[in-house]
């Protein structure tokens, strides 16, 4: 029944997208690969379980329609978007030589609503989870941790115009509210992501229709704690990250390359410098997002 629904909803989206001709309609494929060797302990010390790796190739495809609010606060430079993406991954772990893992599955459908301006952006959306059960006794793991997700976000933004290019100094939170859900007889409410950050990028033109972006964010992704019929079962954690990127655009098209490091179920956090209770990532991970605009 939830992909009944989500398709009835998508269907509608786009219907109402394309009869907006002064909407624009973004396509957008997101692709990564992450591979992990180590965590932090509870005192901050990086360690690597026994032959432990855990594989996890991510596929994303999405769209998203911005629409311009024109006649109210130019300066602003206001709009409206909406959007989906739709997250397809498959994960392998080997502990003591042995492989366990799930199939490539769709784990879960993203809807989306924001509102931005020149200086600030409000998002809000639902993660509506749609990863299988895994079957313990074939082996495998499970994909996500099997709840439906709020999200919220808040980012501030300060454009300046330096030498030739534009300067844009950054701050936000993004935060992720996991909902319960029942495994068996037992409720399961898993942590919620909460992820302020800090940066800048830099953009400058090339030719009469290029540019290209470079940008540099520290990250501090907190999670936790884990509850199982009100007891906590695994404690918070958290992670300081680095993350770079750098995106080349041309007309319409975009590609931009994340500085991937650890990805949680949401979001790219980049690479890690310190944490407890959590992976540490200190390996690329190639994380590739293409935008195209029509």
């Amino acid at each position: 029944m939830k992909l009944k629904y989500i398709l009835l909803v998508l269907l509608v989206f786009v219907g109402f997208g394309s009869s907006t001709a002064w909407a624009q309609l973004s396509l957008i494929l997101i692709t990564e690969t992450q591979k992990l060797y180590e965590f932090y302990d509870a005192q901050g010390r990086r360690y690597r379980p026994e032959h432990f790796e855990l594989w996890n190739p991510i596929v994303a495809p999405g769209l998203e329609y911005t629409i311009p609010i024109s006649g109210w606060a130019p300066r602003l430079e206001p709009s409206v978007a909406f959007g989906t993406l739709w997250a397809f991954w498959q994960i392998r772990v080997s502990q003591d030589h042995e492989w366990k893992g799930s199939d490539f599955s769709l784990v879960w459908v993203f809807f989306y609503g924001a509102f931005r301006t020149r200086y600030f952006d409000i998002s809000a959306g639902y993660f509506m989870d749609t990863a299988p059960q895994p079957d313990v006794s074939r082996g495998e793991v499970p994909l996500t941790n099997l709840s439906d997700e709020v999200y919220w976000a808040v980012y501030g933004k300060w454009p300046l115009q330096v030498g030739k290019g534009l300067l844009t100094l950054r701050a936000g939170l993004d935060y992720v509210i996991s909902l319960k859900h029942l495994e068996g007889n037992q409720e399961v409410d898993p942590f919620d992501e909460r992820v302020p950050f800090v940066g800048a990028s830099y953009r400058f033109s090339v030719g009469e229709h290029g540019a290209i972006e470079v940008g540099l964010m520290i990250k501090r992704p907190t999670y936790g704690p884990t509850r199982v019929d009100g007891d906590e079962v695994a404690p918070a954690g958290h992670q300081w990250t680095l993350f770079p990127t750098i995106t080349i655009s041309y007309k319409k098209f975009s590609l931009a390359l994340w500085g991937g490091g650890y990805i949680s179920e949401y979001f790219s956090h980049g690479f890690t410098l310190s944490g407890k209770n959590a992976f540490a990532a200190r390996r690329f991970n190639p994380s590739v997002v293409f935008i195209y605009t029509i």
